[in-house]
């Protein structure tokens, strides 16, 4: 079926860094939309007579029936997805639990095709060439996220087993317009850069990571909910790049020559550490945990080509979406 055959689809965490991008690119090609958002005060993010709004979260069963009741599509984005959590059982509950949720709900509606939004997490690290979707896992998971998302992954698969339609999308670093949370974290640091407020290169800023544009991934999933195969991974990533690179390309388009210091990765998981302690001891939210810092020991570059070949698929340059979002962020400097 093609998704002009739609009309209207179900987007969960529609409020989020992705999902506001994703909503409006649908609304921009004619469909309407049920948007579901847990904080009833997101509703006047989307004024649009095309959107129907629909407060509550994806461990509610039952507004899940209800938000998803006539659509002919789910992109189901709504995740736990903090670097840190006191108990890992939060991950679980929202990202498995919460999944087989939204997949109960589209069974019980009839809801034909749903789209799931994992990570790159969940793809292994890299040894030399770029990983793809069918690199073996080789290394544990690091973080109580990454181990989530590859339980809901396992769970769709179970589904697409017994006849359900699912796809799935492992998004990279995302970065671009939108609020600046901790999903949109290397934004952060482009506004921090731009504004001579960054000076930490991680490790020795030879590690690669995959840094895709936001509008890239929402156009990846709507092309994914079209052409994608049933229970097929599609990694929608954008250009390969080690720290040295991104802050090179950071100073060449700002203009701006901050003083970079290298954060050796046993200093770094020295301060991650007191900060986990800080929590038992204060209560203070770590904002790094040991776990992403051992991610910086490995290199995350990553082949985009099944998502190239099978989908279309074809993300902007990182100089082209940093161009466009270093002018998104000073349009919207206060």
């Amino acid at each position: 079926m093609s998704l002009h055959d739609y009309d209207t689809f179900l987007v969960t965490g529609a409020s989020g860094f992705l999902g506001r991008r994703l909503v409006k690119l649908l609304l921009r090609q004619g469909y309407r939309v049920h948007a579901l958002s847990r904080d009833p005060g997101n509703r006047s993010l989307f004024p649009e007579k095309e959107v129907l709004f629909f407060v509550g979260d994806i461990l509610s069963p039952e507004v899940l029936r209800e938000a998803a009741r006539g659509c002919r599509g789910i992109f189901h984005l709504a995740a736990y997805a903090r670097g840190w959590a006191p108990d890992e059982e939060i991950y679980i509950e929202h990202n498995v639990g919460g999944t087989e949720n939204v997949l109960q709900a589209a069974r019980a509606a009839g809801v034909p095709r749903i789209l799931f939004c994992s990570t790159a997490g969940v793809i292994n690290p890299s040894a030399g060439d770029p990983a793809d979707e069918e690199t073996p896992r080789t290394l544990p998971y690091f973080t109580a996220y990454e181990r989530s998302k590859a339980r809901a992954e396992a769970l769709i698969a179970e589904y697409v087993k017994e006849g359900q339609d699912i796809v799935i999308v492992n998004p990279s670093r995302v970065y671009g317009p939108g609020p600046l949370t901790e999903s949109n974290s290397v934004t952060r640091i482009i506004d921090l850069f731009r504004r001579g407020k960054w000076h930490i290169i991680p490790g020795n800023g030879k590690s690669y990571g995959n840094y895709v544009y936001v509008d890239d991934v929402a156009h990846g999933m709507i092309l994914a909910m079209e052409r994608g195969t049933p229970g097929r991974r599609y990694i929608l990533g954008g250009e390969n790049l080690t720290y040295l690179d991104l802050f090179a390309r950071l100073r060449e388009a700002t203009g701006r020559k901050p003083f970079l210091v290298p954060l050796p990765l046993p200093l770094m998981l020295a301060t991650a550490y007191t900060m986990v302690a800080s929590h038992r001891v204060a209560g203070l939210r770590p904002l790094i945990t040991p776990e992403w810092v051992r991610r910086y020991m490995y290199h995350w570059k990553l082949n985009i080509s099944r998502a190239r070949n099978e989908l279309g698929y074809a993300p902007l340059t990182f100089r082209e979406g940093l161009e466009r979002t270093l002018q998104w962020l000073e349009k919207n400097d206060e």
